[in-house]
């Protein structure tokens, strides 16, 4: 490899664009209290991986505290959208989480 090969490169992996990590637990806390009409949710354990082939989506599962306080595992999709977040299906009821 020659002297500048090493230097371009290092310049090139620094201007690479990064993908942000997906939403936190509070800002996925709101977006969900957003489509429940206010309604705030317990979660925790939240965990958002991007989806390689859409390039702005975001696979996010976390854990909701239901009524009789168990907490039960969920998840849903997001979208960068600006400079935030976007839900981009709909959230499941804890109290009634879809079936696996």
């Amino acid at each position: 490899m020659n002297r500048l090969a090493v230097p371009l490169l290092a310049l090139l992996t620094g201007c690479a664009p990064t993908q942000p990590s997906g939403p936190g637990a509070a800002e996925l806390q709101s977006l969900i209290a957003e489509a429940r009409s206010g309604v705030t949710p317990n979660v925790r354990d939240v965990s958002c991986k991007s989806i390689a082939e859409e390039g702005s989506e975001w696979r996010c599962r976390y854990r909701e505290r239901v009524s009789d306080g168990r907490w039960v595992a969920l998840e849903t999709f997001v979208a960068a959208h600006g400079s935030g977040w976007v839900l981009i299906d709909g959230v499941a009821d804890p109290d009634r989480p879809p079936s696996s």
